[in-house]
């Protein structure tokens, strides 16, 4: 998707595989380097209360 769009506006793009392994190992480091990576890459997300009150 990120290629295609650069594609449509008329950008280079470079892509990297071995980036995403990079990023994967850098969340599994502790302390702050590791939260970080975490927040900014992670699949974390926030889930809406269920209980609706009348």
């Amino acid at each position: 998707m990120v290629r295609d769009l650069a594609l449509a506006n008329g950008k280079k793009i470079y892509l990297f595989s071995w980036l995403n392994w990079s990023i994967y190992l850098l969340g599994y480091f502790p302390g702050r380097i590791g939260k970080l990576v975490n927040k900014a890459f992670g699949n974390l997300i926030y889930m809406k209360n269920k209980d609706v009150t009348k």
